[in-house]
């Protein structure tokens, strides 16, 4: 009989090790992407897939240190430059918050692609932010690594006319929750 209770014991061991290892072998995992460069265009997911470029460029002779970013998708491209003044010749950017200002610094413009008559496809400026509805904050600059991260959004009105110059409509182009995450950047002196 103690064999019997030894068997059965064992038996059921095995049984509970084999569906334990069972279980274990059926783990999911999910993976998130976090793009260089995304946001929402009027409430639309965004991240530029075809070309993304990021630059740090100083001049010597005006000492001015200037972020450029592109981003385009599809038919959607978004530009951004943000012009320091006083500026020295690391190959870093300033931290900071830079709001759109009454000289549209910093530029955020968004741009459509159009094919002219003999097919070639061109960005043209759709909106652009102005003063008081544009920010760009860079929060984290890695000059060793060269990468930059921050976060960004614009509001921009668009008017439309019919073919006589009369306005037919008003669209106003949101881009909200941009994120800027560890994007590489070259440095150009000039």
């Amino acid at each position: 009989m103690k064999k019997i209770h030894v068997l059965l014991l064992c038996a059921v061991v095995l049984v509970a090790q084999a569906c334990k290892k069972k279980s274990d072998d059926t783990t999911t995992t999910t993976t998130t992407t976090t793009y260089l460069l995304s946001a929402t265009f009027n409430s639309t997911a965004w991240d530029p897939v075809d070309t993304l470029s990021a630059n740090v460029t100083y001049t010597a002779a005006t000492k001015t240190k200037v972020l450029n970013i592109t981003g385009t998708n599809g038919k959607r491209q978004l530009t951004f430059a943000i012009t320091v003044n006083n500026a020295t010749s690391t190959g870093d950017f300033p931290l900071g918050t830079y709001n759109v200002d009454a000289n549209g610094n910093p530029s955020m413009v968004y741009s459509a692609a159009q094919t002219d008559a003999n097919g070639k496809v061109t960005f043209v400026p759709v909106v652009a932010a102005t003063q008081g509805n544009g920010t760009i904050t860079i929060s984290k600059v890695d000059a060793t690594a060269k990468t930059i991260t921050g976060t960004f959004s614009m509001n921009a009105l668009q008017t439309n006319y019919d073919g006589n110059g009369n306005i037919v409509s008003i669209t106003n182009t949101s881009v909200t929750g941009g994120a800027i995450n560890a994007m590489p950047y070259t440095v150009i002196n000039k």
